[in-house]
């Protein structure tokens, strides 16, 4: 019971936090490595939700935001388009100076499964890599 509440607690200011993440400076955080992301997407085939993503991705596993990233705002919340939450989510875990365990669960998981699974890949290696990745998620879950 305490746990539901806590868990409610969070979700109720994680949705009030992303709609107004753009507008916070971005803060020091830690890096979250993602071993499936390929770093030579062809950015035209990518939606502008899918470049946001990718690119915020890539500078969290590199630990640094940059000044262009930070510049550009995320599309406005939309709970039909869970790219564009994912991609919000991940702005908040960057303007936060020390984020919570849940959120940093939350970011994580974004980096390692979500993002590799909506952004396209060309390569074979990788894509049997992510393949692979997917299947130890769906036995742990």
């Amino acid at each position: 019971m305490v746990q539901q509440l806590v868990l409610k607690n969070f979700v109720n200011q994680l949705v009030k936090k992303i709609k107004s993440c753009e507008e916070l400076p971005v803060a020091p955080f830690s890096s979250i490595s993602v071993e499936n992301m390929a770093d030579n997407t062809d950015r035209m085939v990518l939606s502008n939700d899918q470049q946001y993503l990718y690119d915020i991705c890539l500078e969290i596993s590199h630990g640094e935001c940059y000044s262009d990233l930070a510049l550009r705002k995320p599309d406005p919340v939309a709970h039909s388009r869970w790219l564009t939450t994912a991609g919000r989510i991940l702005r908040l875990y960057v303007v936060t100076e020390k984020p919570s365990g849940n959120l940093i669960i939350l970011a994580a998981y974004i980096m390692k499964v979500y993002s590799t699974c909506v952004v396209p890949c060309q390569d074979k290696a990788l894509l049997n890599r992510r393949s692979a990745a997917y299947f130890k998620t769906y036995l742990i879950f």
